[in-house]
């Protein structure tokens, strides 16, 4: 699978280039596409941002990039990108941080503050 990086953020793309090294980058024409502005495309797309609607929420790891990615693929029944085995820390930090995410998630639907 081609992803293609569309970032206006310098240190984002280059960030991605080196976390993604292992995959193949192309500048035009990926299979899947990996932004940090909201696009409009027929290609699924990973937006990476710090609003809540961003499918990936700045600061992110390694981890939590591939993860993403995964569920991306899943959901598009795209099943090329080959996915890396992860240490066993970096399941225990995606776990923490779906849990994380669900709890706010809890909090703020019953108007608490946190």
């Amino acid at each position: 699978m081609k992803i293609e990086l569309r970032c206006r953020s310098k240190l984002l793309r280059e960030s991605l280039k080196r976390f993604l090294k292992d995959h193949q980058i192309v500048e035009e024409g990926g299979d899947l596409i990996v932004c940090d502005e909201k696009i409009e495309t027929r290609v699924p797309s990973l937006r990476i941002g710090t609003d809540e609607e961003a499918d990936l929420i700045k600061p992110f790891t390694r981890s939590q990039l591939l993860l993403r990615l995964e569920e991306l693929q899943k959901r598009s029944a795209l099943r090329d990108l080959p996915v890396e085995e992860e240490t066993l820390e970096e399941k225990i930090e995606a776990a923490t941080t779906r849990f994380v995410r669900e709890i706010v998630k809890i909090v703020k639907q019953h108007g608490g503050a946190l």
